[in-house]
């Protein structure tokens, strides 16, 4: 007699905790945007600087200074997205060509809201020439673009 109770109570004890078990369905949302493309608008250039050791630097104008002077141009790039998305902006570290390094910066914020799907971003940029010989340079950097 004193096994069948006892046999009673596990299998009571092993009833009751599933009966305090719940479960819940979970979703996942998820926002697919079209991908960013960017174009480049207009090239940076410097026009002509004169060899000497030092650095020329370009503003938001294309002003120069340092070394060098006069006006250049800011580079421009075209961002085209998903409308109203917040895009994170990056650039390459500096880049070095020849006894050159060129060191390129956002103007404005790194940071920006595709208005009716795009955003126009410029770059401007320091030159830190150290015993570089005469002639033409072209110095390729990255600009990269994410959404946020």
């Amino acid at each position: 007699m004193l096994a069948c109770c006892a046999a009673t109570i596990i299998i009571a004890a092993s009833l009751s905790t599933t009966a305090f078990a719940a479960e819940k369905m979970g979703v996942a949302n998820v926002l697919i945007s079209s991908s960013l493309e960017i174009s480049e608008s207009a090239q940076m250039n410097f026009g002509t600087v004169e060899n000497h050791n030092g650095s020329c630097a370009m503003d938001s104008s294309g002003n120069l200074s340092g070394i060098c002077s006069g006006t250049g141009t800011p580079a421009s790039f075209i961002i085209s997205g998903a409308d109203s998305q917040a895009v994170s902006i990056s650039l390459s570290t500096p880049a070095t060509m020849d006894t050159i390094e060129f060191s390129p910066s956002v103007v404005g914020s790194s940071s920006v809201q595709l208005i009716n799907g795009t955003a126009t971003i410029n770059v401007v940029g320091t030159l830190n020439l150290n015993d570089t010989s005469p002639g033409v340079r072209t110095i390729a950097y990255s600009f990269s673009a994410n959404y946020q």
